[in-house]
């Protein structure tokens, strides 16, 4: 499981998903959404039609938190983030009984924290330690100039 989780948060963390900041809460957020997502539509014949409207809720989430609006490379990452969640996590590690993943939520949150952190280049890791409200968007304006 460790390593499926650590997967799934180092994808976030190289594509960039998550809100505006670095702050715990906004790299916190897609993932969590797919939580509550399969919390209230746990039943298997739910999966693909929860797997497009979380695909759509975490796009639009981020477009509108994003003063650079979301381009579509950004937005396929999204996605295979979502397909990720469902194929790998909840379908190989727990094979895809959503209340085996569900109750352990609470554990899984922090973990995703750490091992998104840990996928973080050097530059935003500094604000993520110093607890700065600091814009992982203008680095990625800064990285793209390059």
């Amino acid at each position: 499981m460790h390593t499926t989780l650590r997967e799934l948060a180092h994808f976030a963390a190289v594509k960039h998903i998550q809100g505006r900041s670095f702050k715990r809460n906004s790299i916190l957020d897609p993932f969590v959404r797919m939580i509550e997502g399969l919390e209230r539509y746990p039943a298997e014949e739910d999966r693909d039609y929860l797997r497009a409207m979380l695909k759509e809720g975490v796009s639009e989430h981020i477009r509108r938190a994003s003063p650079y609006g979301l381009k579509a490379d950004r937005c396929q990452a999204i996605y295979a983030f979502v397909d990720l969640f469902f194929d790998e996590l909840l379908g190989k590690e727990y094979h895809d009984k959503a209340t085996a993943l569900l109750d352990r939520a609470q554990l899984l949150k922090p973990a995703y924290l750490i091992f998104f952190r840990e996928a973080v280049p050097p530059k935003q890791q500094q604000a993520i330690d110093s607890d700065e409200d600091s814009s992982f968007e203008e680095d990625l304006q800064e990285n793209s100039a390059l």
